[in-house]
Parts: C-alpha cells; structure tokens; sequence
C-alpha cells in the first residue's frame, strides 16, 4: 500500500474529479431528458432563443413527439420528426430570427391554449431577408410537469 502526501492527494484529486464527473454526467442527463416549458407562454422565450441559435433540439424539447403543425394553404406536418424536419429545411435558408407579441393564454389543470403574434426574418447569407408575420393559435398538454406543444395552427398575414 502506498503512503505519502502525494499519493493521499491524488486520490483525494480523483475522489474530487470523480464526483464532478458524476455530477456532471446527472446534470447533463436531467437536461437532456427535459422537453418542455413550466408555464405555456415560456415556450415564447425559448422558441425565440433556440430559432436565433438555430439549436434545433431546443425547439424540439417543444413538441410532443405526436404533435401537429397545421399551416395555413398546406397539408398538416404530423409528428415530431416531420415538425423537425421543416424547421431543419428552414434554419439551412439561413439566419432565423422570430420576435412574438400580443401573447395570451387560458390554462387549465393539463390543457392550454396560448395564440400569440410573430414576424420572422430569414436573412440567407449574402441574400435579401424574407420577412413574415401572423398569429397562431397553439394548444398545448401537461405531460410529466412540463407543457408540450400538441397541435399548432398558423395563419400568415399579408405582406404590409
């Protein structure tokens, strides 16, 4: 058995680094597993972060996995990878930004229903930036402590 200061805070070191190591490892898991917002109209603040960031997962953490995008004038986008996908075919036009307002809300025990207004900008890069605007009416279910989006129905304004 080896004795000495040296080997004592080596293995104090890794006791140290071990635990950090776990404790990372369990936050990183409790993250991961986290989909989901704690109040319905949150879900404004991280669709708006994770669209400028184009972190596709964070929005994803969104929806549930059986969720239904309904856009106006198009066949309904049914399921959470379909719903991935169109963001994905959006964020690759280039720099995505969304900015929401008029946001309102009527909750219930595991059911709400939020509308909110929104103006996007798609700035491809070198190119000229395509703006839109509406409103959608959005539905949402508390599964697990957390609120999902479960259906969303957009409707574009005209062009000003």
């Amino acid at each position: 058995m080896r004795t000495g200061i040296n080997h004592m805070r080596r293995m104090k070191l890794g006791t140290i680094l071990g635990a950090a190591a776990l404790g990372i490892l369990a936050f990183a898991g409790s993250a991961f597993a986290q989909s989901g917002v704690s109040e319905p109209k949150a879900a404004t603040t991280v669709f708006t972060a994770a669209t400028a960031s184009g972190d596709l997962d964070a929005l994803m953490a969104l929806y549930a996995p059986d969720a239904v995008l309904l856009p106006q004038g198009q066949a309904p986008i049914v399921g959470g990878e379909a719903i991935k996908a169109a963001y994905q075919s959006r964020f690759e036009l280039g720099q995505n930004t969304i900015i929401f307002g008029n946001v309102r809300s009527e909750v219930g025990s595991d059911r709400a229903a939020v509308f909110w207004q929104w103006q996007t900008e798609i700035a491809p890069e070198g190119g000229t930036a395509e703006r839109t605007r509406g409103h959608s009416l959005v539905y949402f279910k508390l599964v697990d402590d957390a609120w999902l989006i479960s259906f969303e129905m957009r409707h574009d304004a005209p062009a000003p």
